[in-house]
């Protein structure tokens, strides 16, 4: 596909509709400070080795675990004895004195007491790992507020970099809108640092209006030789599936559980299922698949559901959509704005619906799809996978970086 950059760059970090983001050669000469989100967020260590590959320098923080349990910090808290569902009342239990880190399955950008930012270790260990190498760019993969969103501390960490150093952070989901007040950490810290890079095309103007400097656009991604990694392990599956957790406070699942809803009627758990977490009571739920499951699944199913939180977000899409191209599948993508940016096309790499009429003719066509029709969609979506890995998005983010040192005269 062709690569372009949109009419806003640099001010808004963005690819031009219909294409692909701007890509610098990629190169081995930068130093790179990663703010890591905690292993579980990427199982397979993809983006590490990915930060590695442009890198002569890496140090890595790991931010959501350096503060480490509430009581390690002279916190006097309590564990939370309820679940919450709605994100408000969560946020202000959270902000109670003797409130602790949830350890429910409640999704929440906003979930530590303010004791903890006034006492966390971040700030300190951040500075020690820019001392030891001098990056030239801080990748922070942030999600959550943290103690990073001060000042003083971005004034003392670019005191430990080196003068070309880009800082960027970097959101790889959606959770709330620019102007949310759960979103406020994000454009505050956007304010003090270099680039604030999202997983949509949607916000950006939005977000620069806000005083967030160079808001951009950088697709997550699946991990680099993923199906390599463990062998396919069949699971049972029936021929239609979809992979994907249903979480507490988090707005937008509508379309999702109406689409479940509608598969359930129509094929019934012998003939669907819906693997992931918090699906109990839903007929057609199932528990969520290791790796090598999840690779079978795609490999034998007849046709796997591909929906994210939103459908109305310019080229916004989780990783699943990646995994399940990536690993072959024939995937039903719920359509959104721009999905054409992203590769994706109707009857050659997917199949593409909206609306419970052509998802039903989307599923039809898939369960009586004769092989000599499925393989070449199967190859298609695999070869389109294979560009958007996190090592294709290295040279996206050195042609982010080289638009903000241009700016400067760097």
């Amino acid at each position: 596909m062709k690569r372009a950059p949109s009419k806003d760059w640099p001010r808004l970090l963005t690819p031009a509709p219909g294409c692909f983001p701007p890509a610098a050669p990629m190169r081995q000469t930068e130093r790179v400070l990663h703010l890591a989100l905690f292993p579980e967020r990427n199982r397979f260590g993809s983006l590490p080795r990915a930060l590695r590959s442009i890198a002569t320098h890496y140090e890595e923080v790991d931010h959501m675990r350096v503060d480490g349990p509430a009581d390690q910090l002279g916190v006097d808290v309590a564990r939370p004895t309820a679940l919450f569902t709605d994100a408000r009342a969560a946020w202000a239990y959270s902000q109670q004195q003797d409130a602790a880190p949830f350890s429910a399955p409640v999704v929440s950008t906003n979930y530590r007491p303010r004791e903890i930012m006034r006492n966390s270790r971040l700030p300190d260990e951040v500075c020690k790992a820019a001392a030891r190498i001098k990056p030239t760019i801080v990748f922070a993969h942030m999600q959550t507020p943290s103690a990073l969103d001060d000042g003083n501390v971005i004034a003392r960490l670019r005191a430990q970099c080196d003068p070309s150093c880009v800082i960027v952070q970097f959101d790889g989901d959606q959770h709330w809108t620019p102007s949310d007040w759960r979103r406020q950490w994000y454009t505050n810290l956007g304010a003090l640092i270099d680039a604030s890079l999202t997983s949509e095309c949607h916000f950006q103007a939005e977000y620069a209006r806000m005083g967030v400097r160079h808001p951009g656009f950088l697709a997550v991604a699946v991990a680099d030789g993923w199906d390599t990694f463990s062998p396919p392990e069949a699971c049972g599956n029936p021929p239609i599936i979809m992979l994907a957790s249903k979480w507490a406070c988090l707005e937008g699942y509508g379309s999702r559980l109406n689409a479940v809803a509608l598969c359930q009627d129509w094929y019934g758990p012998a003939g669907f299922a819906v693997y992931g977490n918090n699906w109990e009571g839903t007929p057609s739920a199932r528990p969520y698949l290791t790796a090598a499951q999840e690779l079978g699944a795609y490999r034998d199913a007849k046709a796997a559901l591909s929906m994210s939180i939103r459908n109305d977000l310019t080229r916004y899409t989780s990783d699943r959509l990646f995994r399940c191209l990536y690993a072959g599948a024939v995937t039903l993508v719920e359509r959104f704005p721009d999905c054409e940016g992203l590769g994706l096309e109707h009857g050659v790499n997917c199949l593409i619906w909206s609306g419970a009429k052509e998802l039903y003719a989307c599923c039809q066509a898939a369960r009586n799809m004769p092989p000599e029709q499925s393989q070449p969609l199967r190859q298609a979506a695999k070869a389109l996978g294979r560009q958007h890995t996190w090592q294709c998005r290295m040279p996206e983010l050195l042609a982010i970086v080289d638009a903000v040192r241009a700016e400067r005269g760097q």
